[in-house]
């Protein structure tokens, strides 16, 4: 029922005693932030909430919990940190900087202005970059990097702009940084591993995630981040195996969660194998992987159609939209962006053209970020039918769309919201 309504949970479980300890409120909490999914909605949340100490946790909770700039500038709106800038102002001021060049002098100004402003700062390091001034870009980052409050969404900002810089080594060491002050914090490991599997270096995740696991050794989610890490680096079979295990943690008869996530990734890895099998025309190894997804339980959920978004990297910013004939492009039921998946099923296939769009919004445009169509037809069957899309977004490509027709999937133009996207 929305926020309001996780509030009135939490109220009535404090009035049937049915949360007594701290210990069992901070748990019913940690299932609301797990709800809510992203900064704003956490920032939300905090500010329905009227019990003290709730109110303190959810705060340092969820500064643990940001990532982006735009985070930043949620959380210290709400918490009254954010230095006094009225960014509505700012924005005033940028628009009438018509040359790069004055909207770098505008800034500088406004930096000077307002010097606790990591957004404000973050905007220069973005337009130095854009305009080609590197000496003053990682000057500024460094001074950045220097602020006993800096955080990971600004560590990951300054560690993407060594690497669009071609400096993979500085881009590492940032990185590192994110947990090299907060060892033990689990979103910064978990985000530390999320960056390194984004930018191919599978084994350091994989490390990562295995050190997330002896900090939350009860969390069945790190077993489908330590899959995907080892995917990346070739170990399929590892990958499936681990999948399968929480897959097989699902209620007999029904998928959802996290067991219904590692299905999906499961499905996808298996349509990929299959296709690279029927491409080389490898009978023998098509018969296997279909001895194993009977065993895997993925044939269990199979469909007429299953069409799945998989991406890494933590900021995407990616989503799926589809429709049936007829209907109007709406979010499919399984999403999973925090473990970049997102799946629309369609257990019988209508007559008629289905819509599919992937649309890219929010993060930084400069940072290029890859992910996968991966289109599935009559799963597991003879007549089985697959589809790999390699997918690109960067500064002058933001959305896709396409059509799909029986079995065949082409391309289309784009709706007026993707539009919109890529006009930005």
């Amino acid at each position: 029922g929305g926020v309001s309504g996780w509030v009135e949970v939490y109220r009535a479980a404090l009035r049937a005693c049915e949360v007594p300890a701290w210990t069992d409120r901070r748990a019913l909490l940690e299932l609301m932030l797990a709800q809510a999914s992203n900064v704003p909605t956490m920032v939300q949340l905090y500010r329905y909430l009227d019990d003290g100490g709730a109110r303190s946790y959810l705060r340092a909770a969820i500064l643990r919990r940001v990532r982006t700039p735009a985070d930043l500038r949620a959380v210290r709106d709400a918490f009254g940190l954010s230095s006094g800038v009225d960014f509505a102002l700012v924005e005033q001021v940028l628009a009438r900087a018509t040359t790069p060049a004055l909207k770098i002098r505008a800034l500088r100004q406004l930096v000077l202005q307002y010097p606790d402003s990591f957004d404000l700062k973050l905007r220069l390091l973005s337009e130095l970059e854009a305009s080609s001034k590197l000496p003053e870009a990682k000057r500024l980052a460094e001074l950045l990097r220097r602020d006993p409050l800096a955080d990971a969404g600004v560590r990951t900002a300054i560690g993407e702009m060594y690497l669009r810089l071609s400096d993979e080594s500085e881009a590492r060491r940032v990185f590192s940084e994110i947990v090299e002050f907060a060892p033990q914090d689990e979103l910064a490991r978990r985000r530390l591993g999320d960056l390194y599997r984004a930018h191919g270096w599978y084994e350091d995740a994989y490390r990562q995630y295995q050190t997330l696991a002896t900090i939350r050794p009860d969390d069945p989610s790190v077993s489908l981040l330590l899959a995907q890490a080892a995917a990346g680096a070739g170990r399929i079979d590892e990958a499936l195996r681990l999948e399968q295990k929480l897959a097989e943690t699902a209620e007999p008869g029904a998928s959802e969660g996290i067991a219904r996530t590692a299905l999906l990734w499961s499905s996808v890895r298996f349509a990929e194998l299959r296709k690279a099998a029927r491409d080389a025309h490898d009978d023998a190894k098509l018969a296997a992987l279909a001895q194993r997804m009977r065993r895997s339980g993925v044939l269990r959920e199979a469909g007429a159609m299953r069409v799945s978004l998989v991406w890494s990297h933590p900021d995407a910013g990616l989503s799926l939209w589809a429709s049936h004939p007829g209907l109007s492009l709406v979010r499919p039921d399984d999403l999973s962006p925090e473990y970049g998946l997102e799946a629309f099923d369609v257990r019988e296939q209508e007559s008629g053209a289905y819509a599919i769009e992937v649309r890219r919004t929010g993060g930084d445009a400069r940072t290029a970020v890859e992910g996968k169509l991966v289109v599935v037809w009559n799963e597991g069957t003879a007549s089985e039918k697959i589809e790999v899309v390699p997918l690109r977004f960067d500064i002058t490509h933001r959305a896709y769309a396409w059509r799909v027709t029986g079995d065949a999937l082409a391309g289309a133009p784009l709706s007026s919201a993707a539009s919109s996207l890529e006009g930005t």
